[in-house]
Order: structure tokens, then sequence, then C-alpha cells
């Protein structure tokens, strides 16, 4: 049985203008295992559409763009790249009374091994308890997640959820902090 501790850092950039978003960022990523580690930086770029505002919007992004890794540990050193994951998403939003709720259904595949790795599903819902905090609840693939969220203003959201691990013994949990300028 050995450990294992994951940090990534993001920097990006969006913009936006009627009903469409597109944004960029770059990655950094630190994966240490027992026995060695994993380095690795990349670049994801997207796009969401509202089809529908406020009630339907779709968004797609392809990750790990020119990304690269590099895995030391014992008395090797090997570089490689990244895989490209392709998603797709759409939410759809309760209407008005209750506009709190939001419904989360999409994919995500493997660009690079499709055979191998196949086409997760993911679906979920999205409660506001009012404009500054929101739960969640859904599943990553077939593994069981849940979460919670604030924002502060239009400048600050921080996030945190949990899942189960890809052998279901534990779970994984993610931290998350946006800042908008």
């Amino acid at each position: 049985s050995g450990s294992y501790l994951s940090h990534v850092a993001y920097v990006g950039y969006g913009w936006g203008t009627g009903p469409l978003r597109l944004g960029i960022s770059g990655f950094g990523v630190r994966e240490d295992v027992a026995g060695g580690a994993v380095n690795g930086a990349g670049i994801n770029v997207g796009a969401q559409v509202a089809v529908l505002p406020p009630l339907l919007s779709v968004a797609a992004d392809l990750k790990n763009l020119a990304a690269i890794q590099s895995r030391t540990g014992g008395s090797f050193k090997e570089m490689g790249k990244l895989d490209t994951l392709f998603s797709f998403s759409m939410q759809i939003q309760a209407p008005p009374p209750n506009s709190n709720f939001k419904l989360i259904l999409g994919f995500t595949t493997n660009l690079d091994r499709p055979a191998g790795d196949g086409v997760k599903l993911n679906m979920g819902i999205a409660y506001g308890f009012s404009k500054y905090m929101y739960a969640m609840l859904g599943l990553n693939g077939s593994r069981p997640a849940i979460g919670l969220g604030a924002n502060i203003g239009k400048t600050f959201q921080m996030a945190i959820s949990a899942n189960r691990d890809v052998l279901g013994r534990e779970f994984q949990y993610f931290g998350e902090l946006n800042f908008a300028f």
C-alpha cells in the first residue's frame, strides 16, 4: 500500500459576448506516488453557448493540448504526452420559480485512446441555496460525487468536492478557487 498526492494549478483567460463564451487555460501538475513523481504541463481550450438563455447551455472543451509529463523515480526517467480528452456537456436550468435547480449531463472521451478508454458519462444536479452558496450531487463516470460551493460577489468562487477513487476503495477530495478580474 502506497501514498498518493496530487496538486494542479491553472491560469486561464475567458472572453464572452452575447450567448458565446470562449476560454483558454494553462496548467501545471505534480503527482507524488510511492516510488516516484509525475510532473506535467499543458493547455486546455473550451467554448460555451447559451442556446436558450437561461434555461439551456452547451459546452465543449479539449484538455491536455500540447501537454507533456515527466516521470521520475528509482533509476528511471521517462518523458511522454498526456492523453488529449474531449468533453461535451449541457446544462438545463429549471424554469422559475424553481430556478435554483440545474441538471448537468455530459460525456468525456480520450481522443488518443478512444477504443481503450471508451466514453465516460457524467451527470449531476446542483441546487443553489442562495446566490452565495450551492450544493452538487452526481456521478463521475460510475463513481458517486458530492460537493459544496460558495460565490463571493462576481470575483471569487470556491468549491470542495469528493468522489470515489477509480478502484472504489476510498474518496478523493478536490478543492477549487477561482478569481475573476
